[in-house]
């Protein structure tokens, strides 16, 4: 039996085998690349795997989605996403606060990623930043088993301003309004 495969040929690949091909297919696309990315076991559906990444090329990040297949004895990707940026913060505004299920949350956020949804994000910690000075935020809208590196949000409360970050340190400043 082939590494990658699973009995008989059939199915996902492994998630040892989607995962070592995901950072060769990284280093293939961007390079020299530092950073994070898994195929986990709990993100296997049906004949496919998705595999996430948080990798960076010098100031560059990139979180990339992808999907793992088996072509033969090959692992090979398709509905890849990737977000690029550049890692800064942006002003505080409104405008991470609505997002597109009616998020209407008050006061001001600021983020330093793009790529999250930050809206969804502060609304968790809006029902929790004035009863805890420390609590996490799921980060993700559905099953992110075995992503909790890219969507387990830590916060913490400093006076009137929350402060959410995952462990890569793609991170949001929220004030509610007083």
């Amino acid at each position: 039996m082939s590494p990658t495969s699973t009995p008989a040929g059939t199915g996902p690949p492994t998630p040892a085998a989607a995962t070592q091909a995901f950072g060769r297919w990284l280093h293939t696309r961007y390079g020299s690349v530092e950073g994070y990315w898994s195929c986990p076991l709990a993100q296997r559906y049906d004949n496919r795997i998705d595999c996430l990444a948080e990798v960076h090329v010098a100031a560059t990040r990139h979180l990339i989605a992808a999907t793992a297949t088996l072509s033969g004895a090959h692992v090979v990707f398709s509905r890849i996403r990737d977000t690029a940026w550049v890692r800064r913060w942006s002003p505080y505004s409104r405008r991470y606060l609505t997002g597109p299920q009616s998020f209407n949350l008050p006061g001001k956020a600021s983020e330093n990623s793009p790529a999250f949804d930050w809206a969804f994000i502060a609304q968790g910690a809006a029902g929790e930043w004035q009863r805890h000075r420390a609590f996490h935020v799921d980060g993700y809208d559905g099953y992110a088993k075995g992503w909790s590196r890219f969507f387990d949000f830590a916060c913490s409360v400093h006076r009137s301003l929350v402060l959410c970050a995952n462990e890569f340190g793609d991170a949001m400043r929220y004030r509610p309004a007083p």
